[in-house]
């Protein structure tokens, strides 16, 4: 059953979703979880997480006090079984800065496909980031 939330205007413009008992943020990225449970069920991938905590930076002791960790959550996080990797992936409808920097320094961490599963400018793109080791 899927229930639209009716709720002042979201910042993004986005709307908020109830599926199966889960709350997602927009429709496409409940969409996007119907097809990793159709994958999921054909062998393709694995181990399906939603809302994934990845911690960028660990929180640390200064002379000034303790500053909090750093971290970012992901939409999904799953095993590739024909990549033979696990994927951190995001669906987004609209790029924050605050999320262009989180995801380069999450590319940089961990050793793990970032996929970007991006609806901008009315045109839907699935573009997978890799770290190249230099």
């Amino acid at each position: 059953m899927v229930w639209i939330h009716k709720t002042p205007r979201a910042k993004y413009n986005n709307k908020k979703i109830i599926m199966d008992g889960i709350k997602f943020d927009s429709i496409k990225e409940s969409t996007r979880y119907k097809e990793l449970l159709l994958l999921q069920k054909a062998n393709k991938i694995k181990d399906l997480e939603l809302q994934k905590k990845l911690i960028i930076q660990n929180k640390m002791k200064t002379n000034q006090g303790i500053l909090r960790e750093i971290n970012y959550i992901a939409d999904f996080y799953y095993f590739d079984n024909d990549l033979r990797k696990y994927i951190i992936e995001d669906v987004k409808g609209f790029k924050t800065k605050d999320f262009s920097l989180k995801f380069k320094l999450i590319i940089n961490r961990y050793d793990a496909v970032f996929r970007l599963n991006s609806y901008l400018n009315n045109k839907h793109e699935i573009k997978d980031y890799i770290k190249l080791w230099m």
